[in-house]
């Protein structure tokens, strides 16, 4: 049974036409808001994720951020030079892009100097309101990464069945839905 599983996954998987889009020459960079982050660290349940996409020139920036739950309207946005944990001046006024809680921008021109800050986090995002003019969230620009993630799979690992949309092959691991093993 496992024999024919095996050679039926071997021929499906060289079957499937290969694609690596990921493998661009355009970079992506985020920030994950929060109020711990800033510098000293702000109680607030707000939150917030921005994307920095580099085009494949590496002279223009496309940002896109998306904010919930601050005390009140966005008063200004701006990216800052600072690393972790140390404040420093706006370096990009964002906030004539706001949107509601949407901020939409487009930085052309970037000199190599100014790509090398942003490619090596030396920028954070920081988002104002009002209620805290110093900043509520703020995230540091990270350039992402892919991350290889490995698992092996045996049948003798767990005998558990699922109640998911996805009928596991008695593999000990939850790939949807929940487990009637006791456990989350």
């Amino acid at each position: 049974m496992f024999k024919n599983l095996f050679l039926l996954l071997v021929a499906f998987c060289c079957s499937l036409t290969l694609h690596a889009d990921h493998l661009s020459d355009i970079l992506q960079m985020t920030a994950r808001l929060s109020g711990s982050n800033e510098v000293p660290a702000v109680m607030t349940d707000a939150q917030g994720v921005g994307i920095f996409t580099l085009d494949s020139r590496k002279n223009t920036l496309s940002i896109d951020v998306s904010v919930a739950g601050l005390s009140g309207d966005i008063t200004g946005i701006h990216v800052h030079e600072g690393a972790v944990g140390n404040n420093g001046g706006v370096v990009y006024n964002l906030t004539n892009s706001v949107s509601g809680n949407r901020v939409r921008a487009v930085l052309r021109g970037l000199t190599s100097d100014e790509v090398s800050k942003f490619l090596s986090g030396a920028f954070y995002l920081n988002v104002h309101t009002a209620a805290n003019p110093g900043g509520e969230i703020r995230g540091q620009i990270l350039l992402e990464t892919d991350f290889r993630y490995m698992a092996l799979l045996s049948g003798r690992n767990d005998k558990c069945v699922w109640n998911g949309h996805f009928q596991s092959f008695e593999i000990g691991i939850q790939i949807a839905g929940k487990s009637n093993c006791g456990r989350p």
